[in-house]
């Protein structure tokens, strides 16, 4: 069977809270690298996150993912999340991408947020 829609598709975000882009570095805290994964945080919003890593991160490290990063504004304020992968993605150019929802935050990253989204509207 074919469908055939009568319009063409638009693009709609169906997320229901706003995500911001970062591409800002972070450490993955895994039990094997006393020290972290070096990671890129790709996007994020008050229940989710997007990182990207140059290494495959085991399965059974999937499930509580500790991810700290820096608030450069803040005095170097460090900011950590638990988040468990959702989806991952394999990347043609080397390395991973995973899309994880936040399991546990501190107060600090809704301020973070807010901030980042109120710097953007200005």
């Amino acid at each position: 069977h074919a469908l055939a829609a009568p319009k063409p598709s638009v693009r709609v975000n169906r997320r229901k809270v706003p995500r911001i882009l970062m591409n800002v570095p972070g450490k993955l805290r895994v039990t094997n690298e006393p020290d972290g994964l070096d990671i890129i945080i790709h996007d994020l919003c008050v229940n989710g996150i997007g990182i990207q890593t140059e290494v495959k991160i085991d399965e059974h490290e999937l499930k509580h993912l500790q991810i700290d990063f820096v608030d450069e504004e803040a005095d170097e304020e460090v900011i950590k999340v638990v988040a468990r992968m959702v989806w991952k993605k394999e990347l043609k150019s080397g390395g991973y991408f995973y899309g994880c929802r936040l399991n546990h935050t501190e107060e600090n990253l809704g301020y973070y947020i807010a901030n980042k989204i109120r710097e953007r509207r200005e």
